[in-house]
């Protein structure tokens, strides 16, 4: 997984995507204990002072709309980065995504990362790896499938987790009672259950429910994401963020 991500993240440089410094294949490590062991692959990646978007969800609690979009946004751009490369990212979720000094996103883990055109060049995917919460339906049913598509629902869960303050789902599954409501198009119920006492906008609804697709073929792609009504509403600024998340900007050291 580690030379996996090493090869890919050599291609990427994007401002949210996790940068590499440096990678070896000839390090050395001494335990507590003193043994020695050589020829120890590591590699040296930039800092994210501000830690995971779980982490900071977990402290500070759910985020507002404007402060999803500000981070989605930023997702989406970095997603879109990886497709361009030709790569999918396999495991996109909220402990894979940090935040460094300024909150800029910074995607990671990219060990299970693919090419997207696949291994036999049909541009599907027939690994089911990730993390059950946040993976496809198309995953979970052990189908090949587009690495792309996965990714975008991968990102939805993301987005649905920041506001929501909760995963949507368990899983993907039609016998996930969450989920079913989703696949049998009773939208309104699951937002019902959902929301409490609380209103999310019709805008941001919609488009998880474009997102939250039994099919993929029936998913929202990136770019009608990047045009869907919610994302092109206004975002707080780096400052509003910190403030809205309790973390101040750190200065320049």
């Amino acid at each position: 997984m580690l030379e996996n991500e090493y090869k890919i993240l050599r291609e990427l440089s994007h401002v949210n995507i996790i940068q590499q410094l440096h990678f070896s294949e000839d390090g050395v490590y001494t335990s507590e204990a003193g043994a020695v062991k050589k020829k120890v692959l590591y590699s040296v990646l930039e800092l994210a002072e501000n830690q995971s978007l779980i982490e900071v969800l977990v402290g500070k609690g759910k985020f507002s709309e404007p402060v999803a979009r500000y981070f989605f946004r930023q997702l989406i751009d970095g997603l879109s980065y990886i497709h361009s490369k030709g790569y999918c990212h396999k495991d996109i979720m909220m402990d894979n995504i940090l935040l460094d000094r300024n909150f800029t996103l910074k995607i990671c883990d990219f060990g299970f990362a693919a090419k997207l055109a696949g291994d036999e060049g049909d541009y599907l995917q027939r690994n089911f790896r990730g993390t059950v919460n946040y993976q496809a339906p198309e995953i979970l049913n052990k189908e090949p499938h587009a690495g792309a598509a996965a990714d975008i629902f991968s990102a939805g869960v993301a987005l649905f987790t920041m506001v929501v303050g909760r995963f949507p789902f368990q899983a993907s599954s039609m016998t996930d009672r969450m989920f079913k409501l989703i696949g049998t198009n009773e939208h309104h119920q699951f937002w019902q259950i959902h929301e409490n006492a609380e209103c999310y906008s019709r805008t941001f609804k919609d488009l998880l429910e474009k997102i939250f697709t039994v099919s993929a073929r029936d998913r929202i792609d990136l770019e009608q994401i990047r045009k869907h009504p919610w994302l092109m509403e206004d975002v707080p600024t780096p400052e509003q963020v910190g403030t809205d998340i309790g973390i101040k900007i750190q200065s320049q050291a």
